[in-house]
């Protein structure tokens, strides 16, 4: 029974594994690079109008990379689950004793005038993506309104994404708020917006406003 299809047909699976002629596996390559072009217009309906089915398409990749051994993608390092887990258990020096907890987890230390150091732990960021990197993206976002005092979501993506790409399109997304176009991009609704959701000094967009405040000491 045909196992059915992904990206590809099964006939197609055994071309591009090496089971048929080396003329149909250059076509399936072909075909399947086309494929994974449109891809890109798929995933901006499934951000728009279906981001759990997104959230399944990029578990499905990140799953498919691991058990191939490869690496996730720029500035990836492991799965979520992976790095979470290491942080159950304090580290230990030669003699078993637990050492002292330095705080180094995601973004922790980032902004020196943090008491406690905010560390995003509980975030649930997207599996794949360098939990550090993540942390990096969300203090620079609390740093802009810091320092403006208060900043919509467009001006956050216009500042921060470039310096804070985390693997995705920057061009794209600047493209569209530039153009006042609807942006709902995984960078800032996987990654910024709910690990500012995390800060007790940053208040987030009352219904119908548009700006994220800041709402700590200067």
């Amino acid at each position: 029974m045909s196992e059915g299809r992904g990206l590809l047909t099964e006939t197609e699976r055994e071309a591009i594994a090496g089971e048929l002629s080396d003329s149909y596996r250059y076509k399936t390559r072909s075909y399947l690079g086309r494929r994974i072009e449109k891809l890109e217009t798929d995933i901006e309906v499934l951000t728009e109008h279906a981001p759990e089915l997104l959230d399944d398409l990029e578990a499905a990749v990140c799953t498919g990379r691991d058990q191939a051994g490869e690496v996730h993608g720029v500035g990836d390092t492991q799965p979520l689950q992976e790095a979470r887990g290491s942080r159950q258990t304090p580290p230990t020096v030669n003699d078993d004793r637990p050492v002292e907890d330095t705080g180094t987890e995601a973004g922790a230390g980032v902004d020196s005038d943090e008491t406690p150091a905010h560390t995003l732990a509980d975030v649930d960021f997207p599996s794949g993506k360098n939990l550090d990197a993540c942390g990096d993206a969300v203090h620079a976002a609390r740093r802009l309104l810091k320092e403006q005092g208060a900043a919509s979501m467009r001006e956050i993506v216009a500042a921060v994404h470039p310096d804070h790409p985390l693997g995705y399109d920057v061009d794209a997304a600047l493209a569209k708020v530039e153009a006042g176009e609807r942006y709902r991009g995984a960078w800032w609704r996987r990654i910024v917006k709910p690990g500012l959701e995390t800060f007790d000094d940053v208040e987030k967009p009352a219904r119908g406003a548009s700006e994220w405040r800041y709402t700590g000491d200067p």
